[in-house]
C-alpha cells in the first residue's frame, strides 16, 4: 500500500513539470548534469514565480530597497546573498528538494554537493535575468 502511494505522489510530482526540450544530452554528459537537466531544470522552470516571489520577500524581510538600486548594485546584491546567506539558500533548496520523487532525492543525496552548487547558481542566474527584463 506504502510503495503504491508513493508510486502515485512521484508520477504526480512528474506529471507537473515542464518540459524542456532544448536539452541535448550526449554520452559525455557527467550524471550531475544529466540529474540537472532532467530533474532540477523542469522544477525551476515550474517554481520559477515562487522562487522570485521569495526573494522579494527576502529584500522586504531584510529591508533592503531593491528596487532603488541600479541593475549593477542588485545583480551584486543577488550575489552577495547566495555567497553569504545559509538560510536563504537552505530555504531554496527546500522550494526545489520538495519537487522530487523519492527515486530522484535518493539519486540526489549521492551527489547532494556538486547538484547543491548547481542549483544555486541557477537560481542565481533566473533572478539576475528577471532584473535585466524589467
Amino acid at each position: 500500500m506504502k510503495q503504491e502511494m508513493r508510486k502515485d505522489s512521484d508520477a504526480k510530482k512528474r506529471s507537473i513539470r515542464l518540459t524542456i526540450p532544448q536539452i541535448n544530452n550526449t554520452a559525455a554528459t557527467g550524471a550531475e548534469e544529466l540529474f540537472q537537466n532532467a530533474v532540477v531544470r523542469p522544477i525551476l522552470k515550474f517554481q520559477h514565480d515562487l522562487l522570485v516571489a521569495h526573494f522579494v520577500r527576502y529584500t522586504r524581510k531584510k529591508k533592503l530597497d531593491f528596487s532603488a538600486l541600479d541593475s549593477l548594485q542588485q545583480k551584486a546584491l543577488i550575489h552577495e546573498v547566495f555567497q553569504h546567506d545559509t538560510n536563504y539558500k537552505t530555504e531554496l533548496r527546500g522550494i526545489v528538494l520538495g519537487h522530487f520523487t523519492t527515486g530522484e532525492f535518493e539519486t540526489y543525496a549521492g551527489m547532494a554537493s556538486e547538484i547543491n552548487k548547481r542549483m544555486m547558481k541557477m537560481i542565481e542566474e533566473r533572478l539576475v535575468s528577471v532584473i535585466h527584463k524589467s
